[in-house]
């Protein structure tokens, strides 16, 4: 969410200032040992969030038109709730590898990483953070106290550290059907050797280690390998190349 890039204690401090001792949080490890109390305060509330998530969508499900053509409206629950138990069965509730242990073992797995600031609900860790300092009654609401954050955030460290991985992520995106396109579209050395780049970047990419060196000419390659190629293949490769990140 964007209000966990906007949990900077930093630049939530710098909003503070102006308010001197009316506030718990007068520094910016104030700030800190706040949002590290509200974040350890969600765990359970987070893996509940991650439970309801898995849950299949939809619930117990009712048409008009099956209730207007049953006679025995006992019968048809029970049906549909055989229908629910079973889908949350593939979902292995009630084993050693449920939902609740899957959600109980992502969060705990954050926590031991110290990543709950950037994984937990932001939105409500910043509500709760709010309420804790006090300043809503001398004028600061909670919408203005996440626009005024908004600023000195954006030129601190922490965004670009929490940034900078998703945006080269998106940037020098590599598409994950690239590989077998080229491998399929012709068995001569030369694009075995282009398949071979294209691996590479791939699964560069996929480690979170994208690599910007080559992207250009990479895509020149493929682009000159697909006009060799029949039309319906041609187009594909086609596309695939476009979406091919350059720095």
């Amino acid at each position: 969410m964007i209000e966990n890039l906007l949990l900077d204690p930093d630049a939530i401090h710098e909003v503070l200032k102006p308010f001197g001792t009316s506030t718990p949080a007068r520094t910016p490890d104030d700030v800190r040992t706040l949002l590290s109390q509200i974040a350890d305060e969600r765990i359970e509330d987070e893996v509940r969030l991650r439970i309801k998530q898995q849950l299949p969508i939809g619930r117990l499900e009712i048409e008009p038109h099956e209730l207007l053509d049953s006679t025995d409206l006992d019968a048809l629950v029970s049906r549909k709730s055989a229908t629910w138990a079973a889908r949350l069965r593939e979902l292995g509730v009630g084993n050693a590898d449920s939902i609740t242990d899957r959600a109980r073992n992502d969060v705990e797995a954050i926590v031991a990483a110290g990543k709950q600031q950037e994984r937990f609900h932001g939105k409500r860790i910043l509500q709760k953070l709010h309420q804790r300092l006090n300043v809503n009654g001398v004028g600061l609401s909670q919408t203005a106290f996440a626009t005024q954050i908004a600023a000195p955030a954006a030129c601190g460290e922490r965004l670009r550290r929490l940034t900078d991985a998703p945006i080269s992520a998106i940037t020098l995106y590599i598409p994950s059907t690239l590989t077998s396109t080229v491998t399929a579209a012709s068995a001569d050395s030369g694009t075995s050797a282009l398949a071979k780049q294209c691996h590479y970047h791939r699964a560069a990419w996929e480690r979170g280690e994208p690599d910007p060196t080559g992207r250009a000419e990479l895509r020149r390659d493929i682009f000159a390998l697909a006009r060799t190629l029949e039309p319906g293949t041609r187009a594909n490769l086609t596309a695939l190349a476009a979406e091919i990140g350059t720095a």
